[in-house]
């Protein structure tokens, strides 16, 4: 969150300051705190020293989180000039690597000894032993593979394209993808990324009519935590994502199927002039949900992919609808 404020311009607090306090973060070990509970990152010393946090530590996952953020504050290195850094935070952020095996195809537990935990199964949720024992937070080994934010390219080449889209759509038809908690949102816009866009725009307008509704009780299926899933649900109904949370040097938004034939943004004054931004959808309907071409500013678009720094310049994104797939179109 820090770092994508000051990547996205939003610069009213000390940089140097908050970078300090989130490298302290990842360089420290953590503790029990005199005053109860616990301060810092739990299993730290372990992912530092071996490149994962071994089965007898923690959770496998750890693994996963720790990475992503390690990138995180590579890339706040990046934009303050600390290259000693970015070269330190990028390679340990290569760390999720550590738990893939290359015969099962999946991230997995794995022991200080280096062997990987058996027997293995992809879809065993959770952890056992407590909140901080071995196995995936809130999630399976199946999830956490997907859970390379940073670096999909990275993951695309070791899966090999062709799995990494077979299983994924079949993650969507068996119900392995979890849209209701936060391992796993990233899901369907995922297909972004392996040359399929046409599948983000059909799987998130899949999210939004099977798990958004207007009730008053509950418009969304799944466990809130803190207004996240409502704002998920806002961004996909939008069209827009943050794969990498935002936090790359330049921040850029992840295009998908709108819901809405119009949407107009107005861009707070503070930080970036009070201009608006408008997204059309020509012909947008629940058939047309795919994108046929994509226009900004009247000039096409040659990736799903919209950069913060032009949406707040202000302007207008034409996205032309359809109800099929154009998969010879434009960033198709």
């Amino acid at each position: 969150l820090i770092v994508s404020s000051w990547q996205k311009g939003l610069r009213d607090f000390d940089g140097e300051k908050a970078y300090a306090a989130i490298r302290h973060d990842l360089t420290t070990p953590g503790i029990t705190h005199p005053c109860g509970g616990f301060a810092g990152n739990r299993h730290l010393a372990a992912y530092a020293e071996r490149g994962y946090v071994p089965d007898e530590v923690g959770p496998a996952s750890n693994t996963l989180e720790y990475a992503y953020d390690d990138w995180c504050l590579a890339q706040l290195a990046r934009s303050l000039g600390k290259t000693d850094d970015v070269a330190r935070f990028e390679k340990r952020a290569q760390s999720w690597r550590n738990l893939y095996d290359s015969t099962t195809g999946f991230v997995r537990r794995r022991r200080s000894d280096g062997s990987f935990v058996a027997p293995f199964d992809p879809h065993l949720f959770g952890t056992t032993g407590g909140w901080n024992g071995p196995g995936f937070m809130e999630g399976t080994a199946w999830l956490y593979t997907y859970f390379v934010p940073h670096d999909l390219p990275g993951l695309i080449s070791l899966l090999g394209r062709e799995r990494f889209n077979q299983r994924l759509e079949e993650g969507f038809a068996r119900d392995y993808v979890d849209l209701t908690n936060q391992p796993n949102l990233q899901a369907p816009f995922l297909f972004n990324y392996s040359g399929k866009p046409w599948l983000t725009q059909r799987y998130t307008r899949y999210v939004v009519d099977s798990l958004y509704n207007t009730s008053p009780y509950q418009g969304w299926v799944g466990e809130e935590d803190e207004g996240q899933l409502s704002a998920y649900g806002v961004l996909l109904m939008m069209g827009l994502f943050e794969m990498d949370g935002g936090c790359a040097p330049r921040p850029f938004y992840d295009l998908s199927s709108p819901l809405f034939s119009r949407i107009t943004l107005r861009l707070d004054p503070r930080y970036y002039g009070g201009r608006t931004f408008t997204i059309e959808a020509p012909g947008n309907s629940p058939r047309n949900r795919y994108i046929q071409s994509a226009t900004l500013n009247g000039k096409p678009l040659t990736q799903p992919r919209l950069y913060h720094d032009d949406l707040v310049k202000g302007g207008k994104l034409v996205l032309r609808m359809g109800p099929t797939p154009n998969v010879s179109s434009g960033f198709n």
